[in-house]
């Protein structure tokens, strides 16, 4: 099994690496320490109080709505353009610090008491983005670390997801504090992330077209550029996140290219990384405009959050799906699970901010709480199934799908109708269009029971080096059997008794890790196929060993009786005078006679239609005999192996016996033809008839005491023949047995 191998970072890689942890844990710290506890939050721009955290108070006399213009000796339009300017130096808590403001129209002077830290206050900034920032370099230590090959796509990801921190880092609140410089750092970020973003898309999954280098440093160099300009204050504020949305706009553009141009095996996952990028960006898009608006709470925007780390594991995933190895099943479910719960989680963050800011009482909380997470728990299968089938490539396999084939595979008791069945109905359902399956023999040897759109059968070196491979998906890069995408064992226990060698499969020659236990299920059905074939193979050829030796039996009692009984009768007919005995020995050498013929056909010698032929005089001869007897098969000098016919004539011969022992017709026929490539043979009567199952076998025929339809089954089934009785009680029997050269098992 393949597994992740930790990667030894240069010296370079890692001072970037703890750099960029080292600004996260500073501005963090920023927020949550260094900056000042007033006990209300005002928005810098336009210098309006936006929250208060204290209680109502003389010497806190700060309400919402207030415009400030003095904190201290600091003027705050002088505050917002200068970030060399600190607010609340030097002030410890319960010093009093005057500012000056304006409330309904009058400019008004507050001695406030400077409170300092307070719970309500850290638990205001607590749910912040600032924690985005560390998921962003968590995932781009994964990249750093675990995810090969190191080429361009690696570098870009890594500096994404580190970019990406920063940028949060810095903008988590601690630029209305003028902390570290950060609101120049978000400023000149706030080009940079829509460039390397727009970047990202162009070369994931792949490029969609080979540019030259020139023109990457040329496009770097222009954002950044932009980014300075930006600043500097050369630019409108405004026109960074304009910058920003157009970037993330555009790179969407470039997956939905990557989604209808890319090749089968990345269309797939341009899809993906379109979908989660849709679900982690939604959320927060919707309460950042709620918010603006006034509609929802922060708690509503913090809430959006939660999907944003879907982001950057996305592109990890994609980058390092091929090789995880043994690890893709669980990398795969925690992609389906985590973005399923981050989005259902934002918006369950977003209802919430709306129920509280419209005042609902508890109880209404709760039950949407309940309410929501039963929904939640309800969507998730269809969530799953929705998300393996457009974005994984992966194929529904419903349970009555895998049940259904599973019956059929079991019930295959011979080669030829295991192998169309795989070819006809399980390659075709599941999109293979590759596969081989060869058996172990007893040997050691390999025997290839099937291949499809191969041009060599896989040689015996091949089918020992590839066992190292079971289990897993493999790449197309393996020097052995490089077609084979999956190899599946067939056990009998621990022997290894064959190979199920599956290749190219649409819409991407992908075999999804959640689907190989499916599959692995398939391949134990095969095998215990092959085992019921081979134990089915051993009986049959039992069988025959017993109808041999009984059919040896009878034809020496026919001679027996030919040659000692009937010549004996015969040499005693000239010394009985009594004219009543003589009549009645006559009478018994005549029986036996036919006796004789029926135990050994002496005319099936010269062919099937010839035995048959002389089967009718024997039966038209018996004594007593009142039924009518049709016999309407054309002569022919088509002949078949001598065992062929003689299961053939057993068959119509107690089809007959039986008609006229428990029938009681008034007519028989026997029609049929014999043909080089096909025989069809039928008796039909229209005697009393009896009921029968639609669908039956020799144990219920001989439980039910139809021990010669159970004989006449199996020897059908030791032909490959097929046996159709159709009868009901008093409308007759009609029995029909057809048979190909291609089906014999004799």
């Amino acid at each position: 099994m393949k597994t992740l191998r930790k990667n030894t970072l240069s010296p370079l890689e890692n001072l970037v690496l703890y750099g960029v942890f080292a600004i996260l844990c500073y501005y963090s710290y920023g927020l949550l320490v260094l900056a000042p506890y007033p006990g209300f939050r005002f928005e810098v721009d336009s210098r309006e109080v936006a929250s208060v955290y204290l209680p109502e108070a003389p010497e806190r006399d700060i309400r919402v709505g207030d415009v400030l213009l003095r904190i201290g000796d600091v003027d705050l339009i002088e505050y917002a353009e200068d970030n060399s300017l600190h607010l609340y130096q030097g002030v410890h808590p319960g010093d009093t610090v005057p500012i000056q403001l304006i409330r309904d129209g009058e400019t008004l002077m507050v001695d406030f008491v400077y409170p300092g830290f307070t719970l309500d206050e850290f638990w205001e900034r607590f749910p912040t983005q600032w924690w985005l920032a560390f998921a962003f370099w968590l995932w781009g230590l994964a990249v750093m670390f675990w995810v090969q090959p190191r080429d361009f796509r690696w570098r870009l990801l890594v500096a994404f997801n580190f970019v990406m921190a920063v940028f949060w880092a810095a903008g988590n609140g601690v630029g209305p504090w003028h902390i570290g410089y950060s609101i120049y750092l978000v400023r000149s970020l706030i080009w940079l992330v829509p460039a390397l973003f727009m970047h990202l898309n162009w070369v994931f999954p792949k490029p969609l077209a080979k540019l030259p280098n020139w023109l990457g440093v040329l496009w770097y160099l222009a954002f950044a550029a932009l980014g300075v300009a930006q600043a500097a204050g050369i630019l409108p504020n405004a026109l960074g996140p304009l910058a920003l949305v157009a970037g993330l706009l555009v790179s969407v553009v470039f997956l939905i290219i990557q989604a209808f141009r890319a090749e089968k095996a990345e269309r797939n996952a341009a899809r993906l990384l379109a979908f989660v990028s849709l679900l982690a960006i939604l959320p927060a898009f919707l309460a950042g405009i709620a918010v603006g608006f006034g509609f929802l709470t922060g708690m509503a925007f913090a809430g959006g959050l939660l999907a944003i780390p879907l982001l950057p594991g996305v592109y990890v995933y994609v980058l390092a799906r091929a090789r995880l190895g043994g690890l893709e099943m669980r990398a795969t479910r925690a992609v389906i699970q985590f973005s399923y719960l981050a989005f259902t989680g934002a918006l369950a963050v977003i209802a919430a901010s709306l129920l509280i800011r419209g005042g609902s009482e508890g109880i209404w909380a709760i039950l949407f709480g309940f309410f929501g997470s039963v929904t939640a728990l309800a969507l998730y299968p269809r969530y799953e199934q929705f998300f393996q089938k457009r974005f994984l490539g992966m194929t529904s396999l419903p349970e009555d799908l895998e049940r259904g084939f599973a019956a059929r595979i079991s019930t295959s008791l011979d080669q030829p109708a295991l192998v169309a069945l795989l070819q006809d109905a399980i390659l075709p359902t599941l999109l293979i269009r590759q596969c081989a399956l060869v058996r172990k023999t007893a040997a050691g040897s390999w025997e290839t029971l099937t291949v499809e759109n191969l041009d060599s059968e896989p040689s015996f070196a091949d089918l020992e080096a590839i066992q190292s491979e079971l289990g897993v998906f493999r790449g197309g890069d393996s020097p052995v059997l490089p077609w084979v995408r999956l190899a599946l064992p067939l056990r009998e226990g621990p022997r290894l008794t064959g190979l199920w060698l599956l290749g190219r499969r649409d819409p991407d020659d992908y075999y999804n890790p959640l689907e190989i236990p499916f599959f692995q299920h398939l391949a134990d059905q095969i095998a215990l196929a092959l085992i019921n074939i081979e134990q089915a193979s051993q009986l049959r050829a039992l069988y025959q060993g017993n109808v041999d030796n009984h059919e040896r039996e009878r034809a020496g009692l026919a001679r027996e009786l030919h040659d000692d009984v009937l010549n004996h009768l015969a040499s005693l007919l000239p010394n009985v005078q009594d004219g009543k005995m003589l009549t009645d020995m006559q009478g018994v050498i005549a029986s036996l006679r036919q006796t004789v013929t029926g135990l050994r056909p002496t005319m099936l010698t010269y062919g099937l239609q010839t035995g048959l032929d002389e089967l009718i005089d024997i039966l038209e001869d018996r004594p007593g005999m009142h039924t009518a007897i049709k016999f309407e098969i054309p002569p022919t000098d088509v002949r078949f192996d001598p065992t062929i016919e003689l299961h053939l004539f057993r068959i119509i011969q107690q089809a007959c016996e039986n008609a006229l022992r428990h029938g009681q017709p008034g007519q028989l026929a026997i029609r049929g033809q014999i043909q080089p490539a096909h025989i069809q043979l039928e008796v039909e009567d229209n005697g009393q008839g009896f009921l029968l199952e639609d669908h039956f076998n020799v144990v219920e025929l001989m439980h039910k005491g139809h021990f010669g339809l159970a004989g006449m089954l199996e020897r059908a089934d030791l032909l490959g023949a097929s046996l159709k009785i159709d009868s009901a009680p008093g409308r007759g029997t009609r029995i029909q047995v057809d048979w190909e050269p291609a089906t014999i098992r004799v």
